[in-house]
Protein backbone atom coordinates (compact mmCIF):
# COMPACT_ATOMS: atom_id res chain seq x y z
CA UNK A 1 0.00 0.00 0.00
CA UNK A 2 1.81 3.57 -1.29
CA UNK A 3 -0.49 6.31 -0.70
CA UNK A 4 0.46 9.17 -3.24
CA UNK A 5 -1.07 12.51 -4.97
CA UNK A 6 1.53 14.59 -7.20
CA UNK A 7 4.54 12.68 -6.93
CA UNK A 8 6.84 11.74 -9.68
CA UNK A 9 6.20 8.06 -10.67
CA UNK A 10 9.93 7.87 -10.53
CA UNK A 11 9.55 7.84 -6.82
CA UNK A 12 7.10 5.78 -5.99
CA UNK A 13 8.33 3.05 -8.32
CA UNK A 14 11.89 3.15 -6.26
CA UNK A 15 9.98 2.52 -2.85
CA UNK A 16 7.65 -0.31 -4.70
CA UNK A 17 10.42 -1.85 -5.83
CA UNK A 18 12.72 -1.12 -2.16
CA UNK A 19 9.40 -3.26 -0.34
CA UNK A 20 9.77 -5.89 -2.98
CA UNK A 21 13.29 -6.06 -1.68
CA UNK A 22 12.60 -6.82 2.00
CA UNK A 23 14.20 -10.08 3.59
CA UNK A 24 10.68 -11.40 4.76
CA UNK A 25 8.39 -14.22 2.68
CA UNK A 26 7.06 -12.42 0.22
CA UNK A 27 3.98 -14.45 -0.08
CA UNK A 28 3.17 -12.43 3.47
CA UNK A 29 3.65 -8.93 2.27
CA UNK A 30 1.07 -6.77 0.33
CA UNK A 31 1.96 -3.92 -1.13
CA UNK A 32 -0.47 -1.36 -1.92
CA UNK A 33 -0.66 1.70 -4.02
CA UNK A 34 -3.25 4.41 -3.31
CA UNK A 35 -3.02 7.14 -5.89
CA UNK A 36 -5.01 10.61 -4.37
CA UNK A 37 -4.18 11.80 -7.42
CA UNK A 38 -5.84 9.14 -9.50
CA UNK A 39 -3.34 9.31 -12.42
CA UNK A 40 -3.41 7.27 -15.20
CA UNK A 41 0.81 6.72 -15.40
CA UNK A 42 0.88 5.61 -11.87
CA UNK A 43 -1.62 2.99 -12.42
CA UNK A 44 0.35 1.78 -15.44
CA UNK A 45 3.62 2.33 -13.75
CA UNK A 46 2.30 -0.42 -10.47
CA UNK A 47 0.99 -3.09 -13.14
CA UNK A 48 4.08 -2.92 -14.91
CA UNK A 49 6.71 -2.75 -11.62
CA UNK A 50 3.98 -6.10 -10.25
CA UNK A 51 4.13 -8.32 -13.14
CA UNK A 52 7.84 -7.85 -13.49
CA UNK A 53 7.88 -8.90 -9.76
CA UNK A 54 7.06 -12.43 -11.23
CA UNK A 55 4.27 -12.71 -8.12
CA UNK A 56 6.40 -12.86 -5.24
CA UNK A 57 5.29 -9.88 -3.69
CA UNK A 58 1.83 -8.99 -3.95
CA UNK A 59 0.39 -5.42 -5.52
CA UNK A 60 -2.67 -3.43 -5.48
CA UNK A 61 -3.68 -0.15 -6.68
CA UNK A 62 -6.45 1.30 -5.67
CA UNK A 63 -7.77 4.92 -6.20
CA UNK A 64 -10.69 6.39 -3.87
CA UNK A 65 -13.07 8.49 -5.23
CA UNK A 66 -13.79 11.79 -3.68
CA UNK A 67 -17.31 13.73 -3.71
CA UNK A 68 -17.25 16.90 -4.19
CA UNK A 69 -18.27 19.30 -1.12
CA UNK A 70 -17.62 15.94 1.05
CA UNK A 71 -14.19 16.35 3.58
CA UNK A 72 -11.62 13.82 2.45
CA UNK A 73 -9.11 14.53 5.15
CA UNK A 74 -6.11 14.14 2.30
CA UNK A 75 -3.47 12.13 3.87
CA UNK A 76 -5.38 10.27 6.51
CA UNK A 77 -8.76 10.13 4.60
CA UNK A 78 -6.48 8.16 1.99
CA UNK A 79 -4.25 5.75 4.72
CA UNK A 80 -8.10 5.03 6.43
CA UNK A 81 -10.01 4.38 2.83
CA UNK A 82 -7.40 1.72 2.06
CA UNK A 83 -6.88 0.25 5.76
CA UNK A 84 -10.51 0.16 6.82
CA UNK A 85 -12.65 -0.42 3.54
CA UNK A 86 -10.56 -1.75 0.81
CA UNK A 87 -10.18 -5.15 2.19
CA UNK A 88 -6.43 -4.62 3.26
CA UNK A 89 -5.76 -7.81 5.99
CA UNK A 90 -2.40 -7.19 7.39
CA UNK A 91 -1.80 -7.80 10.77
CA UNK A 92 1.20 -5.12 11.20
CA UNK A 93 1.14 -1.96 8.92
CA UNK A 94 4.41 -0.40 7.98
CA UNK A 95 3.91 2.98 7.12
CA UNK A 96 6.84 4.96 4.74
CA UNK A 97 6.72 7.64 2.95
CA UNK A 98 6.91 7.41 -1.21
CA UNK A 99 10.58 8.56 -1.23
CA UNK A 100 11.70 6.63 2.02
CA UNK A 101 13.31 3.42 1.31
CA UNK A 102 13.34 1.02 3.34
CA UNK A 103 16.26 -1.45 4.75
CA UNK A 104 16.05 -4.93 3.41
CA UNK A 105 15.84 -6.06 7.19
CA UNK A 106 12.80 -3.71 8.51
CA UNK A 107 9.96 -6.02 8.86
CA UNK A 108 12.43 -8.83 10.54
CA UNK A 109 13.40 -5.62 12.53
CA UNK A 110 10.18 -4.54 13.89
CA UNK A 111 8.03 -7.63 13.96
CA UNK A 112 9.10 -8.78 17.54
CA UNK A 113 8.17 -5.76 18.57
CA UNK A 114 4.43 -6.61 18.52
CA UNK A 115 4.92 -9.77 20.50
CA UNK A 116 5.41 -10.66 24.33
CA UNK A 117 7.19 -13.68 26.37
CA UNK A 118 4.35 -16.01 27.53
CA UNK A 119 4.39 -16.15 31.83
CA UNK A 120 6.97 -18.65 33.10
CA UNK A 121 5.82 -22.21 33.45
CA UNK A 122 6.51 -23.84 37.03
CA UNK A 123 8.82 -20.66 37.64
CA UNK A 124 10.98 -21.40 34.59
CA UNK A 125 11.51 -19.77 31.43
CA UNK A 126 9.91 -21.77 28.06
CA UNK A 127 13.18 -22.81 26.29
CA UNK A 128 11.78 -23.25 22.76
CA UNK A 129 9.44 -24.98 20.37
CA UNK A 130 9.17 -28.22 23.21
CA UNK A 131 9.24 -27.73 26.91
CA UNK A 132 12.19 -29.65 28.22
CA UNK A 133 10.47 -32.47 30.91
CA UNK A 134 7.34 -33.59 29.16
CA UNK A 135 8.64 -32.47 25.50
CA UNK A 136 5.38 -31.28 24.16
CA UNK A 137 4.98 -28.24 21.86
CA UNK A 138 4.74 -24.74 23.64
CA UNK A 139 4.21 -21.21 22.29
CA UNK A 140 7.14 -18.98 23.88
CA UNK A 141 5.82 -15.72 22.76
CA UNK A 142 2.53 -15.21 21.37
CA UNK A 143 1.02 -11.38 19.40
CA UNK A 144 0.76 -8.61 22.04
CA UNK A 145 -2.31 -6.14 20.97
CA UNK A 146 -1.93 -4.00 23.26
CA UNK A 147 1.38 -2.49 21.55
CA UNK A 148 0.13 0.10 19.38
CA UNK A 149 2.96 1.53 17.00
CA UNK A 150 7.01 1.45 16.80
CA UNK A 151 8.68 4.00 15.46
CA UNK A 152 12.02 4.50 13.81
CA UNK A 153 14.32 7.23 13.18
CA UNK A 154 14.71 8.42 9.78
CA UNK A 155 17.62 9.11 7.62
CA UNK A 156 18.20 11.66 4.57
CA UNK A 157 20.46 11.08 1.92
CA UNK A 158 20.31 13.96 0.30
CA UNK A 159 22.05 16.35 3.35
CA UNK A 160 24.69 18.85 2.85
CA UNK A 161 27.70 18.16 4.88
CA UNK A 162 26.83 21.06 7.00
CA UNK A 163 22.88 20.37 7.13
CA UNK A 164 22.40 24.19 7.42
CA UNK A 165 18.44 23.37 8.28
CA UNK A 166 19.27 21.01 11.20
CA UNK A 167 17.29 18.24 9.11
CA UNK A 168 18.69 15.07 10.68
CA UNK A 169 17.07 16.04 13.56
CA UNK A 170 19.36 13.95 15.62
CA UNK A 171 18.72 15.59 18.78
CA UNK A 172 15.10 14.91 18.57
CA UNK A 173 15.57 11.22 17.23
CA UNK A 174 18.34 10.56 19.58
CA UNK A 175 17.48 12.02 22.81
CA UNK A 176 13.93 13.27 22.88
CA UNK A 177 12.49 10.45 21.28
CA UNK A 178 14.46 7.87 23.61
CA UNK A 179 12.88 9.62 26.33
CA UNK A 180 9.63 9.33 25.02
CA UNK A 181 9.94 6.04 24.61
CA UNK A 182 10.28 5.27 28.71
CA UNK A 183 6.79 6.62 29.10
CA UNK A 184 5.41 4.02 26.49
CA UNK A 185 3.43 7.30 24.64
CA UNK A 186 6.15 7.33 21.61
CA UNK A 187 4.69 9.99 18.74
CA UNK A 188 4.01 9.13 15.48
CA UNK A 189 6.52 10.61 13.03
CA UNK A 190 4.60 9.32 9.50
CA UNK A 191 7.04 7.12 8.02
CA UNK A 192 9.22 4.72 9.04
CA UNK A 193 6.45 3.62 11.92
CA UNK A 194 4.78 0.40 12.40
CA UNK A 195 0.89 -0.17 13.71
CA UNK A 196 -0.73 -2.88 15.00
CA UNK A 197 -3.97 -3.00 13.13
CA UNK A 198 -6.17 -3.76 15.09
CA UNK A 199 -4.89 -0.81 17.51
CA UNK A 200 -6.03 1.15 14.76
CA UNK A 201 -9.22 -0.62 13.83
CA UNK A 202 -10.20 0.38 17.88
CA UNK A 203 -9.44 4.35 17.55
CA UNK A 204 -11.75 4.35 14.41
CA UNK A 205 -7.83 4.50 11.82
CA UNK A 206 -5.90 7.43 11.58
CA UNK A 207 -6.88 10.66 13.33
CA UNK A 208 -8.69 13.86 11.01
CA UNK A 209 -9.36 17.11 12.02
CA UNK A 210 -5.38 18.18 12.03
CA UNK A 211 -3.19 18.54 8.96
CA UNK A 212 -0.59 16.61 10.94
CA UNK A 213 -2.95 13.58 11.15
CA UNK A 214 -0.09 11.20 12.51
CA UNK A 215 1.01 13.06 15.73
CA UNK A 216 -3.03 13.08 16.62
CA UNK A 217 -3.44 9.13 16.25
CA UNK A 218 -0.32 8.06 18.51
CA UNK A 219 -2.17 10.61 21.19
CA UNK A 220 -5.34 8.60 20.75
CA UNK A 221 -4.03 5.02 20.57
CA UNK A 222 -2.01 6.24 24.19
CA UNK A 223 -5.44 7.77 25.38
CA UNK A 224 -6.91 4.34 24.36
CA UNK A 225 -4.34 2.34 26.36
CA UNK A 226 -2.41 0.93 24.07
CA UNK A 227 2.09 0.84 24.36
CA UNK A 228 3.66 3.09 21.37
CA UNK A 229 7.42 2.38 21.19
CA UNK A 230 10.47 3.45 19.97
CA UNK A 231 13.81 1.69 18.42
CA UNK A 232 16.61 3.90 18.13
CA UNK A 233 17.84 2.54 14.45
CA UNK A 234 17.22 4.04 11.32
CA UNK A 235 15.27 1.24 9.11
CA UNK A 236 14.26 4.36 6.60
CA UNK A 237 16.25 6.55 4.00
CA UNK A 238 14.62 9.53 2.13
CA UNK A 239 14.86 13.28 0.15
CA UNK A 240 14.54 16.21 2.92
CA UNK A 241 13.61 19.29 0.97
CA UNK A 242 16.60 20.77 -0.83
CA UNK A 243 15.17 24.53 -0.84
CA UNK A 244 14.58 26.68 2.37
CA UNK A 245 10.94 27.36 1.10
CA UNK A 246 9.94 24.09 1.10
CA UNK A 247 11.49 23.67 4.69
CA UNK A 248 9.46 26.25 5.82
CA UNK A 249 6.14 25.30 4.33
CA UNK A 250 6.95 22.02 5.84
CA UNK A 251 7.52 23.18 9.10
CA UNK A 252 4.80 25.51 8.95
CA UNK A 253 2.21 22.56 8.37
CA UNK A 254 3.95 21.03 11.44
CA UNK A 255 3.55 23.72 13.82
CA UNK A 256 -0.12 24.81 12.53
CA UNK A 257 -1.00 20.72 13.01
CA UNK A 258 0.35 21.32 16.85
CA UNK A 259 -2.00 24.21 17.58
CA UNK A 260 -5.38 21.88 16.10
CA UNK A 261 -4.55 19.13 18.20
CA UNK A 262 -4.19 21.15 21.22
CA UNK A 263 -6.73 23.24 20.81
CA UNK A 264 -9.18 20.35 20.06
CA UNK A 265 -8.83 18.56 22.76
CA UNK A 266 -5.51 19.77 25.59
CA UNK A 267 -3.87 16.76 26.26
CA UNK A 268 -3.53 17.47 29.56
CA UNK A 269 -7.51 16.84 29.98
CA UNK A 270 -7.75 13.51 28.13
CA UNK A 271 -9.10 10.81 29.70
CA UNK A 272 -6.60 7.91 29.46
CA UNK A 273 -3.44 9.20 29.60
CA UNK A 274 -1.37 9.02 32.27
CA UNK A 275 0.69 11.88 34.07
CA UNK A 276 3.74 11.54 31.96
CA UNK A 277 1.87 11.25 29.13
CA UNK A 278 0.00 14.42 29.40
CA UNK A 279 2.85 16.40 30.26
CA UNK A 280 4.80 14.98 26.78
CA UNK A 281 2.05 15.71 24.36
CA UNK A 282 1.35 18.65 26.09
CA UNK A 283 4.69 20.99 25.90
CA UNK A 284 5.44 19.44 22.46
CA UNK A 285 2.12 20.99 20.87
CA UNK A 286 2.09 24.23 22.94
CA UNK A 287 6.42 24.32 22.69
CA UNK A 288 6.18 26.45 19.74
CA UNK A 289 5.11 29.58 21.85
CA UNK A 290 8.05 30.14 23.62
CA UNK A 291 9.36 31.50 20.33
CA UNK A 292 6.99 34.77 21.07
CA UNK A 293 8.72 35.94 24.51
CA UNK A 294 12.35 35.43 23.09
CA UNK A 295 11.71 37.77 20.12
CA UNK A 296 9.61 40.30 22.42
CA UNK A 297 12.88 40.13 24.59
CA UNK A 298 15.31 41.48 21.59
CA UNK A 299 12.47 43.96 20.73
CA UNK A 300 12.32 45.73 23.60
CA UNK A 301 16.31 45.31 24.22
CA UNK A 302 17.67 46.66 20.65
CA UNK A 303 14.78 49.02 20.93
CA UNK A 304 15.45 50.94 24.22
CA UNK A 305 19.32 51.21 22.32
CA UNK A 306 17.90 53.10 19.24
CA UNK A 307 15.32 54.75 21.19
CA UNK A 308 17.87 56.12 24.02
CA UNK A 309 15.68 55.65 26.89
CA UNK A 310 15.28 53.41 29.56
CA UNK A 311 12.77 50.72 29.58
CA UNK A 312 10.79 50.17 33.31
CA UNK A 313 8.92 47.25 34.61
CA UNK A 314 7.78 48.78 38.06
CA UNK A 315 10.50 48.86 40.56
CA UNK A 316 12.53 46.16 38.03
CA UNK A 317 14.94 47.92 35.71
CA UNK A 318 14.69 45.87 32.23
CA UNK A 319 18.72 44.63 32.95
CA UNK A 320 17.54 42.62 35.43
CA UNK A 321 14.97 41.33 33.29
CA UNK A 322 17.61 40.75 30.51
CA UNK A 323 19.96 38.87 33.14
CA UNK A 324 17.49 36.50 34.18
CA UNK A 325 16.88 35.51 30.35
CA UNK A 326 19.86 35.26 29.55
CA UNK A 327 20.82 33.10 32.86
CA UNK A 328 17.83 30.74 32.19
CA UNK A 329 18.40 30.45 28.44
CA UNK A 330 22.20 29.26 29.72
CA UNK A 331 20.85 26.70 31.57
CA UNK A 332 18.87 25.56 29.06
CA UNK A 333 21.67 25.23 27.19
CA UNK A 334 23.66 23.34 29.66
CA UNK A 335 21.00 20.80 30.09
CA UNK A 336 20.28 20.15 26.61
CA UNK A 337 24.19 19.24 25.87
CA UNK A 338 23.78 16.96 29.35
CA UNK A 339 20.62 15.50 27.27
CA UNK A 340 22.66 14.94 24.03
CA UNK A 341 26.06 14.34 25.14
CA UNK A 342 26.35 11.49 22.52
CA UNK A 343 25.90 13.97 19.94
CA UNK A 344 28.07 15.82 17.43
CA UNK A 345 29.06 19.59 17.84
CA UNK A 346 27.25 20.46 14.63
CA UNK A 347 24.26 18.12 15.54
CA UNK A 348 24.22 20.17 19.38
CA UNK A 349 24.37 23.06 17.86
CA UNK A 350 21.68 22.47 14.91
CA UNK A 351 19.32 21.98 17.79
CA UNK A 352 19.77 25.06 19.37
CA UNK A 353 19.33 26.54 16.52
CA UNK A 354 16.09 24.89 15.35
CA UNK A 355 13.54 27.21 16.76
CA UNK A 356 15.40 30.36 15.58
CA UNK A 357 15.85 29.15 12.36
CA UNK A 358 11.64 28.70 11.72
CA UNK A 359 10.79 31.57 14.41
CA UNK A 360 9.24 33.82 12.09
CA UNK A 361 7.31 30.51 10.70
CA UNK A 362 6.18 29.75 14.19
CA UNK A 363 5.01 33.11 14.69
CA UNK A 364 3.00 32.82 11.15
CA UNK A 365 1.44 29.40 12.65
CA UNK A 366 0.26 30.67 16.01
CA UNK A 367 -1.64 33.33 14.61
CA UNK A 368 -2.94 30.65 11.62
CA UNK A 369 -4.13 28.20 14.75
CA UNK A 370 -5.41 30.55 16.92
CA UNK A 371 -7.29 32.57 14.47
CA UNK A 372 -9.18 29.74 13.13
CA UNK A 373 -7.54 29.84 9.55
CA UNK A 374 -8.00 27.01 7.31
CA UNK A 375 -4.25 25.31 6.01
CA UNK A 376 -5.01 22.49 3.87
CA UNK A 377 -2.70 19.61 3.31
CA UNK A 378 0.02 19.89 0.96
CA UNK A 379 2.52 17.29 -0.17
CA UNK A 380 5.85 19.02 0.47
CA UNK A 381 7.87 20.04 -2.44
CA UNK A 382 11.23 18.48 -2.63
CA UNK A 383 12.42 19.36 -6.26
CA UNK A 384 16.05 20.92 -6.04
CA UNK A 385 15.10 23.82 -8.55
CA UNK A 386 16.24 27.10 -7.34
CA UNK A 387 13.49 29.97 -6.66
CA UNK A 388 15.82 33.08 -5.32
CA UNK A 389 12.30 35.65 -4.31
CA UNK A 390 10.84 32.33 -2.57
CA UNK A 391 14.26 31.51 -0.79
CA UNK A 392 14.72 35.16 -0.06
CA UNK A 393 11.48 35.65 1.51
CA UNK A 394 11.78 33.14 3.83
CA UNK A 395 15.19 34.34 5.03
CA UNK A 396 13.97 38.46 4.73
CA UNK A 397 13.17 38.17 8.71
CA UNK A 398 17.12 36.84 9.36
CA UNK A 399 18.26 39.24 7.68
CA UNK A 400 16.43 41.89 9.34
CA UNK A 401 17.42 40.52 12.72
CA UNK A 402 20.76 41.21 11.66
CA UNK A 403 20.57 44.45 10.05
CA UNK A 404 18.45 45.68 13.86
CA UNK A 405 20.58 44.38 16.29
CA UNK A 406 23.70 44.88 14.46
CA UNK A 407 22.69 48.75 13.94
CA UNK A 408 21.53 48.69 17.89
CA UNK A 409 25.08 47.55 18.46
CA UNK A 410 27.05 49.83 16.11
CA UNK A 411 25.19 52.71 18.47
CA UNK A 412 25.41 51.33 21.68
CA UNK A 413 29.55 50.55 21.09
CA UNK A 414 29.94 54.53 20.40
CA UNK A 415 27.90 55.72 23.23
CA UNK A 416 30.13 53.13 25.62
CA UNK A 417 33.32 54.32 24.30
CA UNK A 418 31.70 57.82 24.67
CA UNK A 419 30.92 57.27 28.44
CA UNK A 420 34.81 56.44 28.86
CA UNK A 421 35.62 59.84 27.23
CA UNK A 422 37.52 58.65 24.39
CA UNK A 423 35.08 61.12 22.13
CA UNK A 424 31.95 62.89 22.45
CA UNK A 425 28.39 62.46 20.77
CA UNK A 426 25.83 64.92 19.81
CA UNK A 427 23.17 63.06 21.92
CA UNK A 428 23.48 61.81 25.68
CA UNK A 429 22.22 58.51 26.84
CA UNK A 430 19.81 57.83 29.38
CA UNK A 431 20.24 54.11 30.17
CA UNK A 432 23.09 51.97 31.89
CA UNK A 433 25.64 50.71 30.39
CA UNK A 434 25.94 47.24 31.61
CA UNK A 435 22.79 47.13 29.16
CA UNK A 436 25.70 47.50 26.37
CA UNK A 437 27.20 44.36 27.48
CA UNK A 438 24.49 42.23 27.68
CA UNK A 439 22.87 43.24 24.50
CA UNK A 440 26.52 42.42 23.12
CA UNK A 441 26.82 38.82 23.91
CA UNK A 442 23.14 38.73 22.87
CA UNK A 443 23.69 39.71 19.47
CA UNK A 444 26.79 37.60 19.26
CA UNK A 445 24.10 34.36 20.40
CA UNK A 446 21.14 35.76 18.46
CA UNK A 447 23.53 36.09 15.07
CA UNK A 448 25.09 32.12 15.34
CA UNK A 449 21.39 31.25 15.48
CA UNK A 450 20.07 32.60 12.82
CA UNK A 451 22.56 31.49 10.52
CA UNK A 452 21.17 29.24 8.37
CA UNK A 453 18.35 30.33 6.31
CA UNK A 454 20.28 33.10 5.09
CA UNK A 455 23.50 30.53 4.36
CA UNK A 456 21.59 28.46 2.73
CA UNK A 457 19.84 30.89 0.47
CA UNK A 458 23.46 32.14 -0.34
CA UNK A 459 24.69 28.75 -1.12
CA UNK A 460 21.42 27.78 -3.23
CA UNK A 461 22.58 30.71 -5.43
CA UNK A 462 26.07 29.51 -5.94
CA UNK A 463 24.68 26.46 -7.08
CA UNK A 464 22.22 27.31 -9.25
CA UNK A 465 24.31 29.56 -10.87
CA UNK A 466 27.13 26.76 -10.83
CA UNK A 467 24.66 24.60 -12.51
CA UNK A 468 23.53 26.91 -15.22
CA UNK A 469 27.22 27.32 -16.18
CA UNK A 470 27.55 23.44 -16.93
CA UNK A 471 24.59 24.04 -18.43
CA UNK A 472 26.00 25.92 -20.83
CA UNK A 473 29.09 24.40 -21.35
CA UNK A 474 27.19 20.99 -22.21
CA UNK A 475 25.36 22.86 -24.87
CA UNK A 476 28.85 24.28 -26.65
CA UNK A 477 29.75 20.41 -26.30
CA UNK A 478 32.10 20.48 -23.23
CA UNK A 479 32.54 17.44 -20.70
CA UNK A 480 29.01 16.97 -18.94
CA UNK A 481 29.08 17.88 -15.47
CA UNK A 482 28.63 15.28 -13.10
CA UNK A 483 25.43 14.83 -11.15
CA UNK A 484 25.30 15.93 -7.58
CA UNK A 485 25.71 12.50 -5.08
CA UNK A 486 24.59 12.07 -1.44
CA UNK A 487 26.85 13.20 0.59
CA UNK A 488 26.27 11.55 3.73
CA UNK A 489 23.59 8.36 2.68
CA UNK A 490 22.57 7.84 5.77
CA UNK A 491 23.85 10.69 7.86
CA UNK A 492 26.42 9.91 10.77
CA UNK A 493 24.75 6.42 11.44
CA UNK A 494 26.21 2.55 10.36
CA UNK A 495 24.27 0.68 7.84
CA UNK A 496 22.51 -2.39 9.83
CA UNK A 497 25.00 -5.21 9.61
CA UNK A 498 24.06 -8.56 11.58
CA UNK A 499 26.88 -7.70 14.54
CA UNK A 500 25.06 -5.09 15.67
CA UNK A 501 22.30 -7.46 16.56
CA UNK A 502 24.93 -9.45 18.24
CA UNK A 503 25.39 -6.77 20.91
CA UNK A 504 23.48 -4.23 20.53
CA UNK A 505 24.46 -0.58 21.74
CA UNK A 506 21.36 1.01 21.67
CA UNK A 507 18.18 -0.92 22.56
CA UNK A 508 15.19 1.41 23.89
CA UNK A 509 12.54 -0.17 23.24
CA UNK A 510 13.65 -3.50 22.32
CA UNK A 511 11.86 -6.83 23.46
CA UNK A 512 13.47 -8.96 25.85
CA UNK A 513 15.84 -11.62 24.23
CA UNK A 514 16.08 -15.03 25.61
CA UNK A 515 19.26 -16.10 26.84
CA UNK A 516 19.21 -19.64 24.70
CA UNK A 517 19.77 -19.49 20.93
CA UNK A 518 15.88 -19.75 19.96
CA UNK A 519 13.34 -18.65 17.48
CA UNK A 520 13.39 -14.63 18.79
CA UNK A 521 17.12 -15.10 19.62
CA UNK A 522 18.59 -11.02 19.25
CA UNK A 523 15.13 -9.52 18.40
CA UNK A 524 14.80 -10.94 14.97
CA UNK A 525 12.16 -13.30 13.87
CA UNK A 526 14.13 -16.14 11.95
CA UNK A 527 12.33 -18.68 8.88
CA UNK A 528 10.13 -20.57 10.79
CA UNK A 529 10.09 -19.61 14.35
CA UNK A 530 7.34 -19.12 16.24
CA UNK A 531 7.14 -15.34 15.89
CA UNK A 532 7.13 -15.75 11.72
CA UNK A 533 4.53 -18.13 12.14
CA UNK A 534 2.34 -16.31 14.40
CA UNK A 535 2.31 -13.09 12.10
CA UNK A 536 1.40 -15.41 9.38
CA UNK A 537 -1.59 -16.97 10.78
CA UNK A 538 -3.14 -14.79 8.39
CA UNK A 539 -3.15 -15.43 4.68
CA UNK A 540 -2.18 -11.29 4.64
CA UNK A 541 0.29 -10.79 7.60
CA UNK A 542 2.28 -8.27 6.32
CA UNK A 543 1.13 -5.03 4.85
CA UNK A 544 3.14 -2.42 3.91
CA UNK A 545 2.01 0.95 3.70
CA UNK A 546 3.89 4.06 2.56
CA UNK A 547 2.26 7.41 2.55
CA UNK A 548 3.02 10.26 0.96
Amino acid sequence: MIPCYSEPTEIVEMTLKACYDMDYPAHKITCWVCDDGKKEDMKNMVELVGSQNKGKTKTRYIARTKIPGVPHHAKAGNLNNCILKEGSSGQLIIILDCDMLPEPCMARTVAPFFFKKLPLRDGRERQGPADLEDGRDVQRAQFDNETGLLQTPQAFYNLDTNDLLGQSYAFFYECLMSGWDGTSCTPCCGTGVTFNRYALEKVGGFSTGSITEDFKTSLNLCANGFKCKYFLQRMTRGVSPKELNAFMVQRLRWAVGAIQIVLAGNPLFISGLHFRARWLYFFSTVGIVYIIPVVVMGCIMYGTILAGAPISFGPTSFEQYLIIGFTANVLMMLMQYLAGWRLSSRDYLRALQDNFTVFMTLIRAILIGFCGMEMGFAVTNKDVSFDLRANLHHAAPHLFVYVFSGTAMVKGVIECLSSYGLFSIPWTTNYNVSLIYFSLMWTIFIWVMVSGPPRMVLYGYLRARREARSAIQCTNGNVPALQELPSTPMNTFPPLTPELWVKPTLTYGQPPTPKTTGALSAGVASPGSDVENAVSERDDASTVVAPH
